[in-house]
């Protein structure tokens, strides 16, 4: 046994160090040794997924399952393979397999809610976020993919009560003055929209994509002087190249 664990030991270390070929083998070393290793074939499952090796990654997976049927992460971790796959009704099928086994994970509910808004089922998308999001309240690209979801389907007031949720929970997130200053200047609600990104400067002075929005909201409401103005600040704190390389990035 213990000449096992090492083995074992050993193949998760190459793992680390990104050496899955290397990490393969001990894997299936440790198999030869013991055929009736869970953690064995779940370790050589992933070191086969990290290969690109899809068919050979849902085989070890599922003889995980025949160790441990009712396996929960294998279970996820098939579905996972699925969807690399492009197999989507399959990774669906065992996401909710692993949601029955019990394991409700944040991690989980995502990927279905990814699967559903890509194919425009918004309940079930919106079904899916916020029970990732009950049970990782405080991750904030939960939140976010909540909000572009709305903003998919054209529900502009639910994007921004779900931003101001945000807010209240994780309120170092510049995202929040970011993406509601782009939603209320695209509805044309312009004043709204510099007083937020104006907010949202003075908050995170540093920001690139904030000052990008403001300078935005100016040139959309026609205040000339006052964007020159903004940007003889930003020349002259040396912000001015940062918020043009990020205008060149969202081009």
């Amino acid at each position: 046994m213990e000449v096992f664990q090492d083995i074992i030991s050993k193949g998760i270390s190459l793992m680390a160090a990104q050496n899955y070929e290397a990490a393969k083998k001990e894997f299936e070393s440790a198999i030869a040794v013991d055929m009736k290793s869970y953690d064995a074939y779940i370790h050589l499952g992933n070191a086969c997924a990290n290969l690109g090796q899809f068919d050979e990654s849902l085989a070890a997976l599922k003889k995980a399952l025949v160790v441990n049927e009712n396996s929960g992460e294998a279970l996820y971790s098939i579905g996972n393979i699925y969807l690399l796959k492009d197999e989507r009704l399959k990774a669906v099928e065992f996401y909710n397999k692993a949601d029955e086994a019990g394991f409700k994970k944040a991690e989980l509910y995502q990927m279905l809610a990814i699967i559903f808004l890509e194919a425009n089922d918004m309940p079930q998308a919106f079904r899916n976020i916020n029970r990732a999001i009950a049970l990782d309240p405080f991750n904030g690209e939960l939140r976010l993919f909540k909000v572009r979801g709305y903003l998919a389907d054209n529900k502009y007031d639910e994007a921004l009560e779900t931003l101001d949720d945000m807010q209240k929970v994780l309120p170092d997130a510049f995202e929040v003055y970011d993406l509601q200053a782009q939603i209320y200047s695209g509805l044309g609600k312009y004043d709204e929209a510099l007083k937020i990104s104006e907010m949202g400067c003075s908050r995170f002075p540093d920001d690139a994509n904030l000052a990008l929005t403001k300078l935005k909201v100016l040139v959309e409401m026609k205040k000339d002087e006052d964007a020159i103005s903004f940007v003889e600040k930003m020349k002259s704190n040396g912000q001015f190249n940062k918020v043009l390389k990020e205008a060149v990035i969202q081009e």
